[in-house]
């Protein structure tokens, strides 16, 4: 079963290695990447990915204020949003799961740690939803 993952980040090169991170914890993946909380709330209108992605720091509608802009959308209620950012503190940490994310990581700079994480919460999130269905 082919996973769509929606990744909302400004940052091209942060893009790259979540990715290539994504590729290596999910077989049969495939993952579409958009520049603002704008865009996204537009394309989720129409499409419900597997996964968000979401990142802290963004032009105009931070990624807590798009997490609650996401959760407020009846349907995407069920989809898991993992919020991240370059440092995250405990006030920020707090204000991310408050708002609906059910992951909150900081930015690795290796692959290998950023996959490590993605695979724990993939593989048990998938896993749970493919017993519920």
């Amino acid at each position: 079963m082919k996973r769509e993952f929606l990744l909302i980040d400004d940052d091209a090169d942060e893009v790259i290695l979540l990715r290539e991170a994504l590729y290596h914890s999910v077989i049969g993946c495939c993952c579409e990447w958009v520049q603002s909380v704008e865009i996204a709330l537009a394309m989720l209108e129409r499409h419900i990915p597997d996964l968000i992605l979401i990142d802290y720091n963004m032009p105009r509608i931070n990624g807590i204020t798009g997490v609650k802009m996401i959760r407020s959308m009846p349907r995407l209620k069920k989809v898991p949003i993992i919020f991240y950012s370059t440092s995250i503190d405990e006030k920020t940490k707090k204000l991310a799961l408050d708002a609906g994310a059910d992951l909150v990581i900081q930015k690795q700079f290796n692959t290998q740690g950023l996959v490590k994480l993605l695979s724990e919460f993939l593989n048990t999130r998938f896993l749970l939803n493919e017993k519920q269905n």
